[in-house]
């Protein structure tokens, strides 16, 4: 009778012979009439399954010291940052939309636009109105002017309001 067990040691009685093939797998033999016949090949075997672990044992350690060299294409992603300013002369009343032309603001280099950039999946807007970075559903950007919708309350004049435009580009060197 054969019985599979896993044991990690070697075990050899009178009555009950265990002997370790492949790994941590384990043959239970009853009968030790069979060892007697296949004693010199089971010790063969056992005896180049530790020289083959001993080479595998190696071979992992060569293996993790030098990783396989891969080539993969480098991407450079530049966020391109642009910014509108405007500063009212006078208070700005929230109690209804309020519409602000993008004629009225100016970019980074102090001049005047026309329209701002279209908007794309690769970009979005960001509005700080006195500093402080507002809800996206507070306002919307279209290419005509920025559209803030009403909270009831008001901006005062001289109040910075800020309109910044970051547009992600990737390209491959």
């Amino acid at each position: 009778m054969i019985i599979i067990s896993k044991r990690k040691k070697f075990i050899r009685s009178n009555k009950r012979q265990w002997i370790c093939i492949k790994g941590n797998v384990i043959i239970y033999i009853k009968n030790p009439k069979c060892i007697i016949i296949k004693k010199k090949r089971l010790q063969k075997c056992l005896h180049k399954k530790k020289k083959l672990t001993s080479k595998m044992k190696k071979w992992k350690k060569a293996k993790k010291s030098t990783p396989p060299i891969r080539r993969t294409p480098r991407l450079q992603i530049k966020p391109i940052v642009r910014r509108f300013f405007y500063i009212p002369k006078s208070d700005l009343s929230l109690t209804k939309q309020l519409q602000i032309p993008s004629g009225n603001f100016v970019d980074d280099h102090g001049e005047s636009i026309d329209h701002f950039p279209q908007h794309s999946e690769d970009s979005y807007w960001n509005l700080y109105i006195n500093g402080v970075l507002q809800e996206g559903k507070l306002y919307a950007v279209d290419a005509k002017g920025l559209t803030i919708t009403m909270t009831g309350q008001k901006i005062p004049a001289e109040t910075p309001i800020i309109l910044e435009f970051v547009q992600i580009a990737a390209s491959e060197s």
